[in-house]
């Protein structure tokens, strides 16, 4: 089931990359001005959000879809691959109000691959086994990770190409992955999932801190690895291929998933309780990657910027695989979609913060202040995240002497 899941995270991942390659283009050919596109892309991602969230909720409510829900995701996932094949058919031949229907509808049925698997896991692991959740979660983010790391080779070369068949590939990739996670996930689901009953790792005091800090930390790492990581490279050495480095946060990220899965199961086997390995996990990590992210800034050398990237990407491997176990912590009495559909919703809202926080201080808009606060966003980054370190380890370090 491991390399099920990463596999389809993977090509979902690089089909998402293959779409925002080719949306500049497709909005001219429907005759939409490309000055929309950020818009479109923040829709999107509200969209994602707002399915995270629903499916999450939807699935801890029902037993029924509980049973049924690999084949539901299976269904949406097939639909979503034949629209998007079709998108740059209608882009060229159809209304461009019948495009941008096609267009965030393939949105709203991929959305099934981000909560439902990780729903379904979580409601049959248990505390006593807690490497049954974090090993598979671990394989969905490695294959985040390595698409990640692919984006920019792949932007490279299917630069000026015929859409098609990129739409087509990205397509069939995923439709077969997910067939083939079909009949892992529906195994465990033809069974009862066990008793579940609230833990000590639950309640607003400690929700509201952890989802503040998720969303520093995922903001933070919005902001490094889509703005700064480009701007810090180019500053050290203007002569190397960016596509040559800025894989480099992601390789990080990925290398970090199973060794931080085995250290959070580790720790969580050992306390009998609810994770405090995985609490302290986050606030720990958060503290290295805001480190890295504050020398980023800073750096002198271009390998010690290469070797702080990789820093600052293992420390968001971490926080991330973290972030889905303490969701499941807080929702262990049946509401485990709902925490982590929020978690997940979280990252996507963090997307769009980071798209209209550029929008609102790019320098072409704004002049100098653009330009002072652009200039400001590396520290900003590593700021946001000693930030979110800070709430979290004095909030669990209390509860310890508790």
């Amino acid at each position: 089931m491991h390399w099920s899941l990463a596999l389809v995270q993977l090509f979902f991942a690089l089909g998402w990359t293959v779409y925002v390659i080719f949306l500049p283009g497709l909005l001219k050919f429907a005759g939409i001005d490309t000055g929309w596109l950020p818009w479109i892309l923040i829709i999107d991602q509200l969209l994602f959000a707002t399915a995270d969230v629903a499916t999450g909720v939807w699935l801890d409510r029902s037993e029924h879809v509980m049973r049924t829900a690999g084949n539901w995701m299976t269904a949406l996932v097939l639909a979503a691959c034949a629209v998007f094949v079709l998108l740059p058919l209608l882009a060229q031949s159809m209304p461009s109000w019948l495009f941008l229907l096609a267009l965030f509808v393939w949105v709203i049925c991929s959305s099934v691959l981000r909560v439902p698997p990780l729903v379904l896991l979580a409601k049959y692991a248990t505390p006593q086994q807690p490497a049954s959740l974090r090993s598979p979660a671990a394989a969905y983010l490695f294959g985040l990770g390595i698409a990640g790391a692919i984006a920019p080779y792949l932007t490279v070369l299917l630069r000026n190409r015929d859409p098609l068949l990129p739409f087509v590939l990205a397509s069939v990739a995923l439709a077969v992955a997910t067939l083939a996670l079909r009949r892992q996930l529906i195994r465990p689901a033809s069974a009862s999932p066990p008793a579940t009953h609230p833990t000590a790792f639950s309640g607003l005091s400690i929700a509201l801190p952890l989802l503040i800090a998720v969303g520093l930390f995922a903001f933070g790492m919005q902001i490094h690895a889509a703005v700064n990581s480009a701007k810090l490279f180019t500053r050290i050495a203007p002569g190397v291929p960016l596509e040559w480095l800025m894989p480099l946060f992601w390789a990080g990220f990925s290398v970090a998933m199973f060794p931080a899965s085995h250290w959070l199961a580790r720790g969580a086997a050992r306390a009998g309780r609810a994770d405090p390995a995985g609490a302290n996990a986050l606030w720990l990590a958060g503290l290295i990657g805001g480190v890295a992210l504050v020398a980023c800034a800073t750096a002198p050398s271009l390998p010690l910027l290469i070797a702080l990237q990789i820093v600052a990407g293992a420390a968001w491997g971490v926080v991330f695989l973290a972030a889905i176990a303490a969701a499941v912590e807080l929702g262990r009495a049946g509401r485990e979609g709902g925490w982590i559909g929020a978690t997940l919703a979280l990252i996507a809202l963090a997307t769009v913060g980071r798209i209209v926080l550029v929008l609102a201080i790019s320098p072409a808009d704004s002049g100098a202040v653009g330009n002072v606060l652009m200039a400001q966003l590396p520290w900003a980054t590593g700021v946001a995240w000693l930030v979110a370190a800070a709430v979290l380890g004095s909030l669990f370090l209390r509860r310890k002497a508790e």
